[in-house]
């Protein structure tokens, strides 16, 4: 398979990249920015310049408990400055959904010693720690919810011909448990303009996902897995029920551990460009960061 990523990509990304970031520490040092804002433009820009340029050459992290070892050995490898090894079997990179190859995904670590970012950060979390299958996105002051409910059975609630009005518990095989009131089904329109093309409209609340108050809820059929789509809105008082609930302890805890990290990988990122605090520094900084934005016109595009 041949690199996705060319030397001079990749040494064009991280030339821009690094002039961009002495442009906004120069701004910073001249009281132009506050450290806020720096932080928050080194974030966007770390987060920018790895996954985003990762997307551009159509590259897939695949970080998963099967693929991690394989992640960390390869990550000693090139810290050693000996290739990473084809594992086709466990990839944790792909490229068109095959094992990416072995030079992609040394340009790939490379990237991530460039963004200071650690292997912790990209640690999964572990296949024995029940996890919320859940796509949130902003919908005016809630938020939409897309939950993967895994039902032991589907307690009869497709198979019934005639389910309007009567109330199903549903149980998922993690520990949630969802009582659902359907009240019709749903209309060819409704099934066209709905990201999961829903079968029945029902209400109620699912314990682990959301508050006790009664509130719509739309459910797919299922598919081949036997996986349900539930979609519904959360407020804060569902947040904070989620939040509370037992059975995400442990994964509270992972995630936690990985904004800890998160931090601390932007941390190293700003000390690594506060270093240069000297005159001949602050001048190699305002031509770099003037030199390249002035060509590539970035800096107008990111403000």
């Amino acid at each position: 398979m041949r690199a996705g990523i060319t030397r001079q990509a990749l040494s064009r990304q991280m030339e821009q990249s690094r002039g961009w970031l002495l442009e906004i520490t120069r701004r910073w040092q001249r009281g132009l920015l506050s450290g806020a804002d720096r932080a928050r433009d080194f974030r966007e820009e770390q987060e920018r310049g790895f996954y985003g340029f990762l997307g551009e050459t159509g590259l897939t992290l695949r970080l998963r408990p099967e693929s991690w070892p394989r992640f960390a050995a390869d990550y000693a490898l090139w810290r050693e400055g000996a290739p990473p090894v084809p594992a086709p079997s466990e990839p944790w990179l792909l490229e068109g959904g095959r094992e990416a190859d072995p030079a992609d995904k040394g340009a790939v670590l490379q990237l991530m010693d460039f963004y200071r970012l650690s292997p912790d950060l990209f640690r999964p979390c572990p296949d024995d720690c029940p996890r919320p299958e859940l796509d949130l996105r902003p919908y005016g002051s809630r938020l939409s919810c897309l939950l993967r409910f895994h039902p032991i059975g589907n307690a009869g609630i497709l198979e019934d011909p005639d389910p309007a009005g009567k109330t199903f518990l549903l149980k998922d095989g993690r520990g949630l448990t969802a009582s659902l009131l359907v009240l019709r089904r749903a209309t060819a329109e409704e099934r066209r303009n709905n990201r999961l093309s829903p079968e029945l409209i029902a209400e109620g609340s699912i314990a682990g996902i959301t508050a006790a108050r009664v509130r719509k809820i739309l459910v797919s059929r299922p598919d081949a897995e036997g996986v349900l789509l539930l979609e519904t809105s959360l407020d804060s008082a569902d947040l904070e029920a989620f939040r509370e609930f037992p059975l995400w302890v442990e994964y509270r805890k992972w995630r936690q551990e990985q904004q800890r990290e998160s931090e601390a990988c932007l941390l190293a990122l700003l000390r690594a460009y506060d270093a240069a605090r000297s005159d001949a520094a602050r001048e190699t900084i305002d031509n770099a960061g003037r030199n390249l934005y002035t060509e590539t016109n970035k800096e107008e595009n990111r403000k």
